[in-house]
């Protein structure tokens, strides 16, 4: 209800003394008659005050305190009876709301106060009795939300229709997941609601127009959902409803979503360490002969050829996790003894795989040949360990190595000496370097003099120093290990030393390495 529709009720026959600014527009929440002192106690913000002034009689003072203390609560105006103990408004009343831009009007005797309380309570209790009806419809409409195939989407989508507003769902890094505008207008949207200060969860009012809730699970804040809202298309009181509402919601499908991934996780890691066992021992253990019926309730047909990718890792498998789900690619995956370990579809490209890589902060990768069956597994993760072990030679340190070293991509050499065994021949072979230990910076310059083609100003670029100082480090190295660089043989013994140096074993210690 707006004061409007009070000042043109025609029964009350009401005289508008003092206007201020938008009076007929100003919202009313209620309606009191009370002559006490201090009434800003009793009457929030928003309603009407109704008073005859019987205990302002001969009291200009008490008078104009009345209307400034009303004015500075926020009241939406002052109805003042009279032929009771005033037979007109006081003057000093009527100089003291212009002066504050109160709204005053005068209530003939003939009128009472309480038709004028019941008249708005009648009116906020109607439409009290409406929001509550639309706020159930609206809950009902995004709790549908939740059959769909995508429900957080649909959540969102039915929110934005049924607010009639722009939404969003984002991470809590800002990433969008949904969004019913453009890229641009959401960028804007996240950024206002980065700058300004939140109140607490769970709803948060930010901004003239902007709302926004946190997604929490288990403690911690996972999403957002921001708000963009027209000034007085709806009733705030629904806006916080459904808003409040979707959060609760996602709260829930989240929570639900994060604790059953968590479980496939699990399922998918330790299926994955029992295909990775020595084909000998894994013969032997019945738990093997149900792994394509629990590798196929995951999404992976065994069958169907697949390649094991490997890199070394610290980082928490979640990142890689999320990616592959959000890219649809059917996967195992397991962390080992610092290493990641991924099975993956056959097809799978090397622009995917370095970003698994950088996910897990694993670059670079090792990569096996494709191999079906559950024996498959372990043959291509052994070739994807002498991958791994090879692509080491590359990956210089602040260098442009690849990300990805397929095991078909080996040379004879590589192949023949690390599918042999290195700690077959790591003791002999790194006797080669033992006079460059202690000397990174010229162990660097060789891998990468090498991996240039012997090209000295490639060199430089690549480890961003002048020609002449790899020329210099060249000749360093010459004289440490005694010998000409341009002889192949010694080439030769240099690089599969280099090789030797940064390589990982081909299997897990303790196991047997399966066929090359």
């Amino acid at each position: 209800m707006i004061l409007g529709d009070v000042l043109a009720h025609p029964d009350f026959k009401l005289e508008l003394l003092v206007s201020g600014d938008d009076e007929r527009r100003r919202v009313v929440l209620g309606a009191h008659a009370i002559e006490t002192e201090n009434p800003s106690r009793w009457v929030p913000p928003q309603w009407i005050v109704l008073t005859t002034g019987m205990r302002l009689r001969r009291n200009v003072a008490a008078q104009r305190a009345l209307v400034a203390e009303l004015a500075g609560n926020g009241v939406v105006a002052l109805g003042f009876g009279i032929g009771i103990a005033f037979e007109t408004v006081p003057r000093a009343i009527v100089q003291e709301a212009e002066r504050h831009g109160l709204p005053l009007f005068a209530v003939p005797e003939e009128t009472p106060f309480r038709d004028i309380v019941r008249m708005v309570d009648a009116d906020l209790v109607a439409r009290d009795l409406q929001t509550l009806r639309r706020s159930a419809s609206i809950t009902d409409t995004l709790v549908q939300a939740l059959g769909d195939p995508d429900p957080e989407r649909a959540l969102v989508a039915s929110l934005a229709r049924l607010l009639r507003c722009e939404a969003s769902l984002h991470r809590s890094d800002g990433t969008v997941l949904y969004s019913s505008t453009s890229a641009a207008d959401t960028a804007e949207r996240w950024e206002r609601l980065r700058e300004l200060p939140l109140s607490a969860p769970p709803v948060q009012i930010v901004a003239d127009g902007l709302f926004a809730t946190a997604v929490e699970v288990d403690g911690a804040v996972v999403a957002w959902v921001v708000l963009e809202v027209s000034r007085g298309s709806l009733a705030v009181p629904l806006i916080l409803r459904a808003l409040t509402v979707t959060g609760r919601l996602l709260d829930g499908l989240l929570g639900v979503r994060g604790r059953r991934s968590g479980l496939r996780r699990s399922a998918r890691g330790e299926l994955l360490d029992e295909l990775l066992r020595p084909l000998a021992e894994r013969v032997r253990d019945p738990r093997v002969l149900d792994c394509e019926d629990r590798a196929a309730e995951l999404g992976v047909d065994l069958a169907t050829p697949g390649v094991v990718a490997v890199g070394r890792t610290g980082a928490s498998p979640a990142p890689v996790e999320d990616l592959l789900n959000r890219s649809r690619v059917p996967h195992l995956l397991t962390c080992r003894q610092g290493m990641l370990v991924l099975r993956l579809p056959a097809d799978v490209d090397d622009g995917l795989l370095a970003e698994v890589g950088r996910a897990a902060g694993a670059e670079p990768l090792g990569v096996g040949r494709p191999a079906g069956g559950p024996d498959g597994v372990r043959t291509s993760y052994d070739d994807a360990m002498v991958a791994f072990s090879c692509a080491a030679l590359s990956a210089v340190p602040g260098g442009d190595g690849p990300a990805v070293v397929r095991y078909g991509d080996l040379g004879l050499m590589e192949w023949l000496v690390l599918s042999a065994g290195v700690e077959s021949v790591r003791e002999r072979v790194l006797d080669v370097l033992r006079p460059l230990e202690g000397h990174d910076h010229l162990l660097d310059t060789l891998r990468v003099y090498l991996r240039t083609s012997l090209n000295v100003p490639a060199t430089a670029r690549a480890l961003h120093v002048h020609e002449n100082s790899v020329r210099h480090r060249l000749n360093r190295v010459r004289t440490l290990l005694g010998f000409d660089l341009h002889s192949a043989p010694r080439l030769a013994e240099i690089y599969v030393a280099l090789m030797l140096r940064d390589a990982v074993p081909a299997v897990v210690p303790g196991e047997t390495a399966g066929a090359a």
